[in-house]
């Protein structure tokens, strides 16, 4: 029932690009009895870099069984000390920032993953 929210690296570095060239002011009206985490009185921005689109992780395994042509052996366990069940992103902040939002789908990104792990090792 696990979810996970995957971020292909090709569209980390293209965000990381982008914002390189735009330089965050910093904000006067920072209200720091109720501060909000994507603002500050310091000319830095914190952003959630990610597809916005949570995989279950028994899909993620399909895919890399699918495109590897094996079968994973599973052993499914309880929860783990300081797991959640469920992750997301929201790169809605970052889009408006730089106009970029990652677009890579979770099987393209397990595929070329996958590829260039081969090649390399």
């Amino acid at each position: 029932k696990m979810l996970r929210d995957f971020t292909y690296i090709d569209d980390v570095t293209i965000v990381i690009s982008k914002v390189l060239d735009k330089i965050p002011e910093s904000n006067s009206k920072f209200n720091f009895s109720d501060p909000v985490a994507s603002q500050s009185w310091s000319p830095f921005k914190i952003f959630n870099v990610g597809n916005s689109n949570p995989t279950k992780l028994l899909k993620f395994i399909e895919i890399i069984e699918k495109t590897l042509g094996i079968k994973a052996k599973e052993e499914f366990l309880t929860m783990q000390l300081g797991d959640v069940e469920a992750t997301f992103s929201d790169s809605r902040l970052i889009n408006k920032w730089v106009g970029f939002k990652p677009k890579t789908t979770i099987e393209e990104g397990l595929e070329k993953f996958i590829k260039w792990y081969l090649n390399y090792h």
